[in-house]
């Protein structure tokens, strides 16, 4: 089981979102999204496949591909899920929740953090026993053993 782990917010950041999509067989997915990418040129000179950003869809192709991907993923045995949390003042949402009023704000964003990806990883995991975490550079995590916590 692969499981891709990614965090994202509104442009205003008053929504955080963290989403993770889980694939007990990645493998043909992953080869059948390639060949989708090497089929519509979306390749680099070396023969590496360009990264598809959703976000980030500004041609024809680009959104064929991206379409083309959700579709593969659709007929996939994988499932995707999101903790979506609302972190507007009005909503009551405030960051003392996950420490003291004299720890720095750093610390409880990694806690925040850790425990919505314990929440995410815990209830969707169940099913099996093996799995990999994958996930981008997360500067957040850097130096408090966050993949070692969540492993254990």
């Amino acid at each position: 089981m692969l499981v891709y782990l990614d965090e994202s917010y509104d442009n205003a950041h008053n929504f955080f979102l963290l989403g993770a999509l889980f694939l007990p067989e990645s493998i043909p997915l992953h080869r059948a999204f390639r060949q989708v990418k090497v089929n519509e040129g979306y390749a680099l000179p070396s023969g590496k496949v360009k990264e598809v950003k959703y976000s980030q869809l500004g041609t024809p192709k680009q959104l064929r591909i991206a379409k083309a991907g959700v579709d593969l993923f659709l007929r996939s045995d994988g499932w995707f899920r999101c903790i979506v949390v609302d972190q507007r003042p009005e909503s009551g949402w405030s960051l003392d929740y996950f420490g003291r009023r004299d720890e720095s704000r750093a610390i409880k964003e990694a806690r925040f953090y850790k425990k919505f990806t314990e929440m995410l990883l815990r209830s969707n995991s169940k099913e099996f026993v093996n799995g990999v975490l994958l996930a981008d550079r997360m500067t957040r995590c850097t130096g408090d053993d966050f993949f070692r916590l969540i492993r254990d």
